[in-house]
């Protein structure tokens, strides 16, 4: 790469005229051409605002220009001032002081609340026996560091905990008071001058051959890198494994697109991880987005081996020590995005997002995954949506972004959690006014009087700047046939109906009730049941007359089990809405609960013929699950969930199943057939239905 000359000691009236300096001394050869005082070298630094009263050609000042411009600085205070929540600079520092004080017998980490922290600088004790000292067993020594990792990692807040990778701008509005703040000690500055960063002292993971194997997987302790980005120059010991299972057993963290060409998981995540493998081997260096893309599908493999075989509890661990080093990285690298000092890639990054929010579903920790929801957004319209081409890699992000949002919205959004966002604005392209609101799951303003139809097709523009799904209407380009084997409008209907519940539930929490918006509200309703009871999938063309039969039998199985479970989601989508929006008694929906049963069950039976087809969508099984009733409904689609977990190794279908026998329980008790998950889970998470 062609290396710039340029330097910062030339002479100070070249650096003020912005002209490369000859640097001669004791006077600046181009200075005398130009028949120009020569300020000469010496490092002269004032204020703008004192030197604005003396001379210009006094020849012992040169001005000091600010480092950020004051749009930035503003930015970089509120960031300082909203990381304290609402607590005060009083109550945080004596909060900080107790922790410490109940913490200074087994500390080990810095502390930090907000802006404020305690480091750790006291330097081990070096034994006064020296070479004397008995060497301990390495084994021993070994196992020793393995506890003492795992210990601090459980003893650090989950990551679902800290759900403010913006530094505070873009949080999910709820009870800061309980959000710890920048407790994960980072051991780097949060915006470091070098974009390539030193590769993290390894985990040093070592497996028995268990490519093609079920096994338990042996797992060597693994060194302490108290979670520290420091240089080593060392990688993973069992990278290349973990990469290579990747590729063959998971493929995506979105099990709906594991045989989709157009998965962002096969054309981005895998090959920057491997390519980032190679940095790391080659030049031991990487950036922080890159490196979060490789420890979080690190982190993907183990998990994924652990799903499969629970008795290795070190799999967890690791999963959990690789994924908090793929949140570190990519906290830097966001807190680099916001602040403007070092851009990523636009792919990546958001790339890096979406493994993460993936990853926090799949672990359970659904604030968590919010945040990076939260993140992903913000990402998309002020880098995405303005770019005039958006390539097919960048589209199907878009897509899968939007897909895992909608899903998160519709079983854990924000009217369930009591939380009450503004509605958005009427323009697609707007970033909201106040830093902590998003553009929420709401009618917008000048939207909630207008008629809905789902027959209009909407524009290029509309369609790529639609990321929420708040416009009705048809879009030729959309990739969702593509990617989830589902149409746009079944997601669209799904998106029109979380917004019309938040809506009523929000309005029936408020004292006052505007008359003409209840009005409109019912309306709109009204109009949108139409479309959900009426949608018909969309004509599909038929085979040819002249069939192979090897061939085209597969490609017919394909074929059904994509409308198999296109019809599923219908059927969820029915008793979705009867139960979110009117909140009808179960009783009346079995019958759509039997349907989507009988469409999911036929779904399995075409993927068994199939030799390509693998896919499985969760939500219709986990809408009809909670709105059984009948024993042998229950037990087919408990049987469902259960199977198909197995068969996916995700953990997500057997959390989808507890909640679905608490529903049960509940409504056994109470004999309330209007209860919903959201109403038996509210102590708890409602879970984020995604995969």
């Amino acid at each position: 790469m062609l290396q710039r000359n340029r330097t910062l000691t030339g002479c100070g009236t070249c650096r003020s005229r912005h002209v490369k300096c000859d640097e001669s001394r004791p006077v600046c050869q181009k200075c005398q051409q130009q028949r120009l005082t020569c300020l000469g070298y010496a490092r002269q630094l004032m204020w703008a605002k004192d030197g604005l009263q003396d001379s210009p050609q006094d020849p012992d000042r040169i001005f000091r220009r600010p480092l950020f411009p004051v749009k930035d600085q503003e930015r970089m205070t509120r960031m300082t001032v909203d990381s304290l929540g609402r607590q005060s600079v009083t109550a945080t520092l004596t909060k900080l002081d107790g922790e410490h004080g109940r913490a200074e017998s087994r500390w080990e980490h810095d502390l930090f609340r907000g802006p404020f922290g305690v480091l750790k600088l006291s330097p081990s004790v070096a034994s006064p026996s020296g070479h004397n000292a008995s060497q301990p067993d390495p084994a021993e020594s070994s196992r020793a560091d393995w506890d003492f990792l795992w210990s601090s990692l459980d003893s650090i807040p989950t990551i679902a905990e800290d759900n403010h990778l913006f530094g505070g701008l873009y949080d999910i509005a709820g009870d800061v008071e309980d959000v710890p703040r920048a407790d994960l000690p980072l051991g780097v500055d949060p915006i470091p001058n070098n974009p390539e960063v030193p590769l993290p002292d390894p985990l040093g993971i070592i497996f028995d051959e268990f490519l093609g194997q079920q096994t338990p997987l042996p797992i060597s302790p693994i060194p302490h890198p108290s979670l520290v980005l420091s240089r080593s120059k060392y990688v993973p010991l069992q990278a290349p494994e973990l990469l290579r299972y990747f590729k063959e057993n998971i493929i995506s963290l979105s099990f709906p697109l594991k045989n989709c060409r157009k998965c962002p998981w096969q054309t981005i995540h895998l090959p920057t991880a491997m390519s980032t493998y190679a940095e790391l081997s080659i030049h031991q260096t990487a950036s922080h987005t890159r490196l979060s893309l490789f420890y979080s599908l690190l982190a993907a493999s183990c998990l994924h081996m652990f799903s499969r075989n629970p008795n290795t509890v070190d799999l967890n661990r690791s999963s959990k020590g690789f994924t908090q080093l793929a949140k570190q990285h990519l906290e830097v690298a966001l807190n680099e995005e916001v602040l403007g000092s070092r851009r990523a890639k636009y792919k990546e990054l958001l790339m890096a997002v979406l493994s993460m929010a993936m990853l926090s579903i799949f672990h359970g920790e659904n604030s968590n995954a919010q945040g990076f929801l939260v993140d992903a957004e913000y990402l998309i319209r002020i880098r995405g949506l303005p770019k005039s081409h958006k390539s097919l890699k960048v589209r199907s992000l878009h897509h899968v972004y939007t897909y895992i949002r909608i899903m998160a919205e519709s079983t854990c959004g924000c009217a369930l959690l009591d939380i009450c966002p503004d509605r958005p604005s009427s323009s697609l392209l707007a970033i909201e006014s106040s830093p902590l609101s998003l553009r929420s799951f709401r009618v917008a303003h000048d939207s909630l009087d207008e008629e809905i139809d789902l027959t209009l097709e909407k524009s290029d523009e509309v369609g790529h700047n639609d990321i929420h799904l708040e416009v009705m209407g048809q879009w030729k380009d959309t990739l969702y046939p593509d990617i989830y084997g589902i149409p746009e409008s079944l997601m669209t209907l799904l998106s029109q109906t979380i917004r019309i519940a938040n809506e009523r539930e929000l309005l029936h929490r408020s004292t006052t009730v505007d008359i003409n918006v209840l009005q409109d509200l019912e309306k709109r309703a009204s109009l949108l049941e139409q479309y959900i009871l009426s949608w018909k999938p969309p004509f599909c063309p038929q085979p040819s007359l002249i069939r192979h039969t090897a061939i085209e039998n597969s490609e017919d199985s394909d074929h059904n089990t994509s409308q198999f479970l296109m019809r599923a989601m219908h059927q969820a989508l029915i008793l979705f809405y009867y139960r979110r929006i009117p909140n009808i008694s179960a009783l009346i929906l079995q019958d759509t609960v039997r349907k989507c049963l009988d469409f999911l069950q036929r779904s399995d039976h075409a993927r068994a013929e199939s030799v390509l087809n693998d896919t499985a969508i969760l939500w219709p099984g986990f809408v009809a699950a909670c709105e059984a009733l009948d024993s042998n409904l229950q037990r087919g689609l408990l049987d469902w969930l259960v199977t198909t977990g197995h068969r996916t190794s995700l953990s997500s279908f057997s959390a989808t199943a507890k909640t679905a026998q608490m529903v049960w329980e509940e409504r056994d008790k109470t004999k309330d057939y209007t209860l919903s998950w959201f109403d038996v889970m509210k102590h708890e998470r409602c879970p984020i239905i995604a995969t």
